[in-house]
């Protein structure tokens, strides 16, 4: 390899005493390559010709080091410290992650490089200043040794392969917004007076009505309203179905406000936490749109065991794209992991890790617990103003939505503010849910979308189609909900009931359940 000749002027030495400079047998340096020092009005490098073409009499370089300089040792410091210093930049500073941190900062002046050795990239440089700055690169022309980089470094001019390290490094000033992954994120919390009480509530996007315990009602003196018409039927994550035990009508604020007032709470027998805060609460502070530092970490007493709290019919949806294929995702921050239905992992083809190392138990809304199958990563996920990026689900049979956001992701993308999709709620229809399911003309759009695994067995079937018919009565609820006209939408209503009974006496007949009947007496 090469040796660069590094040349240092020393203002103290005259002209006449550089001329009588030449290297010496034995030089560390070779001869030929000298680099000029770093000018004071450009960063910028270049080779001088070789000497030895001039003969004897030709004059030396006056920036020619010898192994005779008295100022060597200060030399090899300072280039050992550089290359030092580059060794530890290339250690600390790999390959970007994807991390889910938002750089809104764009830069006008930079062009951001999709992969590293992009051949159709430039170098660009700023009219404002007499500095090159970095936008992209022409590996095979622009570049001659080196450049500078950042005019606020320590060493402006950096050899040229870590010049383009730096380049590679500015894909981040994209036009759009870059997502990269959370650092150790805690669940939040806000803080509302209950019953003149400061208690801990859980905001949840995918829930939609305020929730309590049965618990948290006894310990704060709250009756519970317990006539038939107080009780509800709502939907869980995993699509199977929780009935609360009444309502309670309770005075409520919010930790330090003014204004206080009264809200219904639907009371669960058990849920992972006392208290949860619906979308309808959360919209009407707007608490992730722009009230976000009312946010607090949750106490140590909501637990650490990854939850799923959906609960009804969630109205945050997002729209995406994973390896092109346009998906309708979830937002929802009573979720601790992101998901996605084994329904849609299976429609697009995608293969997921099973392995025992790849599965976690998640707690849902009743305090079930239900265990993923594993879990997949999609190359590509495209969000609106986002720019394309690589992320990891956790694989969960029976999600009525596509893809479940997680909490996590929600915050570090702020993405009530950029990706999500509140739907109207002033439609009393979808506060009803439905009793589940049945085969019928599922099974049969099933049997050519795919063939059943030879290792399905027929409860493996049955869970497919419910999950099938979960998803297809999601859709038609948020399609009903958009409706404005409402003529067109109560008749678009009362179809949706037909098809639903229809569905319903089908599967009373189903052959699975029947068995499943036989055998437990029920």
């Amino acid at each position: 390899m090469t040796m660069i000749e590094t040349a240092f002027l020393d203002p103290t030495t005259t002209a006449n005493e550089e001329r009588g400079r030449q290297p010496s047998i034995g030089s560390w340096l070779s001869e030929g390559h000298q680099l000029t020092p770093k000018s004071t009005t450009r960063a910028e490098h270049h080779y001088e010709s070789s000497l030895s073409s001039l003969g004897s009499a030709g004059p030396a370089s006056p920036y020619t080091t010898s192994i005779l300089n008295p100022n060597l040792a200060e030399y090899f410091s300072v280039i050992f410290s550089v290359i030092s210093e580059l060794v530890s930049r290339r250690e600390s500073n790999p390959l970007p992650e994807i991390d889910f941190t938002l750089h809104t900062e764009e830069d006008e002046n930079q062009v951001s490089t999709k992969e590293r050795g992009s051949e159709d990239t430039k170098v660009q440089t700023n009219p404002d200043s007499s500095e090159k700055t970095i936008a992209g690169v022409d590996f095979g022309t622009t570049l001659s040794g080196a450049s500078s980089v950042y005019k606020d470094d320590k060493y402006e001019n950096v050899f040229e392969h870590d010049a383009i390290d730096y380049m590679w490094m500015a894909r981040n000033t994209k036009r759009e917004h870059s997502v990269v992954k959370p650092k150790d994120f805690k669940r939040k919390a806000i803080r509302v007076v209950i019953n003149g009480k400061e208690c801990y509530a859980r905001p949840d996007s995918a829930s939609d009505q305020d929730i309590i315990t049965k618990a948290f009602a006894e310990e704060h003196n709250i009756p519970i309203q317990r006539e038939e018409g107080d009780k509800s039927i709502f939907k869980l994550g995993t699509g199977s179905f929780i009935q609360s035990i009444g309502r309670a009508y309770i005075p409520f604020k919010l930790f330090g406000g003014s204004e206080s007032e009264h809200r219904w709470f639907h009371v669960f027998k058990k849920c992972p936490v006392p208290l949860i805060m619906g979308m309808g609460f959360l919209e009407k502070i707007k608490l992730y749109s722009k009230n976000k530092h009312l946010l607090v970490d949750c106490p140590s007493s909501f637990g650490s065991m990854p939850m799923l709290k959906w609960i009804g019919s969630p109205r945050g949806s997002v729209n995406l794209k994973a390896n092109g294929k346009e998906l309708v995702g979830c937002a929802d921050t009573g979720s601790d992991l992101d998901f996605m239905s084994l329904r849609c992992a299976r429609r697009l083809g995608f293969n997921f890790d099973t392995e025992r190392k790849a599965r976690t138990r998640v707690m849902l809304a009743d305090e079930s617990i239900v265990e993923t199958m594993g879990q997949l990563t999609v190359s590509s996920v495209e969000l609106s103003y986002f720019d394309s990026f690589e992320m990891t689900f956790h694989i969960l049979p029976g999600l009525a939505s596509d893809v479940i956001f997680s909490e996590a992701f929600l915050d570090q993308t702020d993405a009530f503010n950029t990706c999500v999709q509140i739907e109207d709620s002033e439609d009393s229809y979808q506060q009803r849910v439905n009793t589940l399911i049945n085969f019928g003309p599922v099974q049969a759009w099933l049997s050519r979308k795919w063939t059943p695994d030879a290792q399905d067995t027929a409860q493996q079937e049955h869970d497919r189609v419910i999950e099938a018919e979960n998803y297809r009565r999601n859709k038609a609820d948020r399609t009903i909900r958009k409706m404005r006209d409402e003529s067109r939408a109560a008749a678009a209503r009362e179809a949706e009931e037909a098809k639903q009974n229809t569905f319903n006496t089908r599967h009373a007949r189903c052959p699975h359940c029947i068995g499943e009947r036989r055998r437990t007496g029920a």
